[in-house]
């Protein structure tokens, strides 16, 4: 249950239905390759078209149990486009109303410079790290993974990656901690090649045989230049760094099983839910292992000691001294590169209205909740 971020409602006599064989009994696969490429849900739309390398239409499912106004939007259609440069102009000249997230600021910022189109801008719950597989060699080594985590330019990527980001301190986002009145004590991890050359030269490994793999999701051009600077970085130590773009979905396959789990990746994780429980146990306790938040397999008896107090405690002040004193040892333990906490970038048209940022699991494009003027 702790790799459970994410729960939908199906239609049961769908599912049951069109079950293939899988490791659950009876149940069999429990619908994944039926759901792969056909729809069972509980939504207010239902799907027309879908290629999963180009486009996903949807339309209005006219007995959804919220019912439907006039003006609410019947029609979606959801169209895969790696270049930047190509969204950039489809929203400009209006053959788009909607661009995602998970552009780079840049974009963004030449987006808000264009008539008709606005950007919503807001400090995210969100984290960018790169987390380090802990199991396996070099990595299970504490003294390289300092190397590395000193090794890389912090401010580098602040400014001129993550423009009007937050540099990250520690796992939690840094709202999660201020929305229950307290300021993380966590350091910031800072760049000192001079550091990151005595901790490699204590780990006794020779930095000529280190050669790792930075995985990141396709069409991630955020990740692709935070892997393109640690790289370089890395550089300066005598380590190699392959920068390894793979579908999303592979590196959520990858990370299942430890001899499967990629040496580094690249993650934006968002609050699966307000606490800072999300960004703690269920990403550095070891029943949590087995997901893409989980990449750094890190398991500490003393860690899960507290997470566990915490979970248990029924005094809140009590149980956030718990996830704070379980955080100070996760940051001393650089199971990750913490950098940054994003500002949440979206842009859309001006005839879009009734967009909100939600702030939890991503899910801020809500297209029944929203209206297209003319």
């Amino acid at each position: 249950m702790p790799s459970l971020t994410q729960l939908f409602i199906v239609n049961k006599d769908a599912v049951m239905a069109n079950l293939a064989d899988g490791d659950f009994g009876d149940m069999g696969d429990y619908g994944e390759a039926y759901l792969t490429d056909n729809v069972a849900g509980s939504g207010p739309y239902q799907m027309v078209r879908y290629d999963r390398n180009t486009i996903l239409e949807m339309e209005q499912f006219a007995d959804y149990w919220r019912g439907w106004e006039e003006g609410q939007i019947t029609q979606v259609s959801y169209r895969v486009v790696e270049e930047e440069a190509t969204m950039r102009t489809l929203v400009a000249s209006n053959q788009a109303q909607m661009m995602d997230q998970w552009a780079t600021p840049n974009t963004y910022a030449q987006l808000a410079r264009t008539n008709g189109v606005t950007v919503d801008e807001t400090p995210s719950a969100q984290l960018f790290h790169v987390q380090m597989n802990t199991q396996r060699p070099p990595l299970d080594d504490i003294n390289v993974r300092k190397a590395i985590a000193h090794a890389f330019d912090y401010g580098t990527a602040i400014e001129s990656i993550f423009l009007g980001a937050v540099q990250a301190r520690g796992p939690v986002p840094m709202t999660a901690w201020q929305d229950y009145g307290r300021e993380p004590q966590a350091s910031a991890y800072a760049q000192d090649l001079e550091l990151a050359r005595s901790e490699l030269a204590a780990s006794g490994v020779d930095p000529a045989s280190i050669s790792l793999d930075y995985v990141y999701p396709a069409g991630g051009n955020v990740q692709r230049q935070v892997g393109l600077l640690l790289q370089n970085n890395l550089a300066e130590l005598g380590i190699a760094l392959n920068l390894v773009e793979l579908p999303w979905a592979r590196i959520v396959e990858l990370s299942a099983t430890a001899d499967t789990n990629p040496d580094m990746a690249a993650i934006y994780d968002t609050l699966k839910y307000p606490h800072p429980d999300s960004h703690l146990y269920g990403m550095y306790h070891p029943d949590a292992w087995g997901s893409y938040r989980t990449i750094s397999r890190y398991g500490v008896d003393d860690v899960s000691s507290l997470l566990e107090q915490a979970r248990r405690s029924t005094d809140l002040n009590e149980q956030l001294d718990f996830y704070q004193q379980a955080e100070a040892q996760i940051v001393e333990d650089y199971p990750s590169l913490f950098i940054a906490n994003p500002m949440h970038r979206i842009a859309f048209r001006d005839t879009v209205e009734g967009y909100q940022y939600v702030g939890l699991l991503g899910y801020d494009v809500a297209f029944y909740d929203f209206r297209v003027s003319e």
